[in-house]
């Protein structure tokens, strides 16, 4: 009895060995396909467009913004000073603007931070929607090449692996240039607004946090709709 215990472990022992050695090998080729798919030509492309497309429409907003108006003669002559429409503005950040215009006892700062918050709120949102359609164009490429696989018959494991992880590959290089076309714009917000004497901080840390919050909601969805569109 006892031998055929030893032997019994032996036999689990050398499974078990096995079968960790099977994972690592499967480990390293997955990670060695990651590699070589996410540096391939179409995501170098991708990227080399991706980012030309983001600088273009970056540019354009800070010098929109840049832009604004803030001269004497322009804030008398806009009386009051208008506001944002509803659907550009969150209930979050009209707080945190109102707050911080109850703090300046300078009647023309506040009326400067009235337009300006108009501009900011033009300019985020107008960035917000590129984005957006940023999303829908992958999303509609990945489609389009899963399409294309399944009615060639090439529809396999390994090409359906290669395409989910040249489609991330992509996503990560479209997030990363939204997230410099943000800080951008965010500069330039903090900039205008030191400039003008008012205190960038907690209208600055609002932007952010509303930035990162449809970020993280949007990159759930978008993997969700990735995977419905690769199955």
């Amino acid at each position: 009895m006892a031998k055929r215990k030893v032997k019994t472990e032996k036999r689990k022992k050398r499974t078990l060995a096995v079968i960790g050695l099977s994972l690592c090998s499967i480990l390293i080729i997955l990670a060695g396909f990651f590699i070589v798919w996410t540096h391939s030509d179409e995501v170098k492309e991708y990227e080399a467009r991706t980012t030309k497309t983001a600088q273009a429409f970056t540019e354009q907003l800070v010098s929109e913004i840049e832009s604004t108006d803030t001269s004497d003669d322009s804030l008398q002559a806009e009386a009051p000073p208008a506001e944002a429409p509803k659907a550009l503005i969150t209930e979050a950040e009209k707080q945190v603007i109102a707050q911080e215009l109850s703090k300046l006892e300078d009647e023309r700062k506040q009326r400067v931070l009235q337009t300006l918050s108009v501009t900011y709120s033009q300019a985020l949102n107008q960035q917000k929607n590129q984005a957006f359609a940023m999303v829908d164009e992958l999303l509609a490429e990945a489609k389009a090449e899963y399409l294309t696989l399944a009615e060639s018959g090439q529809a396999t494991a390994v090409n359906k692996g290669k395409l989910a992880t040249e489609f991330l590959a992509k996503a990560n290089v479209m997030e990363s240039q939204m997230d410099a076309s943000f800080s951008s714009l965010i500069s330039t917000i903090e900039q205008q607004l030191s400039a003008e004497g008012i205190d960038p901080g907690a209208i600055v840390a609002k932007y952010r946090a509303e930035y990162n919050s449809i970020k993280e909601a949007n990159r759930s969805a978008l993997m969700e709709k990735a995977m419905a569109a690769l199955n």
